[in-house]
């Protein structure tokens, strides 16, 4: 329908008992994931090594990582885009 120019209308809804609250690398995945492709828009140019680089130095630190729990830290969306839009 929408190749053939046709208005198509959806709806959506969601319910409060939809969400629910989980932890650990699976829920941190998708937002790094949605991070890189915020990135990748700004810079189009970016490698794979760049990317990695300006996640980990845009990161905001949590303590205690003693035993590097945390990795590099919190991602920061705003920081990563930032250094991504200037990076050549």
């Amino acid at each position: 329908m929408l190749g053939a120019g046709k208005v198509v209308k959806a709806t959506v809804r969601t319910i409060a008992t939809d969400y629910t609250e989980f932890q650990g690398t699976s829920m941190a995945t998708p937002h790094v994931a949605g991070v890189v492709a915020l990135m990748k828009a700004a810079n189009p140019r970016l490698k794979g090594a760049q990317v990695k680089a300006i996640l980990k130095q845009s990161a905001t630190p949590m303590a205690p990582n003693d035993k590097n729990q945390y990795g590099a830290g919190l991602v920061n969306a705003e920081a990563a885009v930032n250094a991504a839009m200037q990076a050549r």
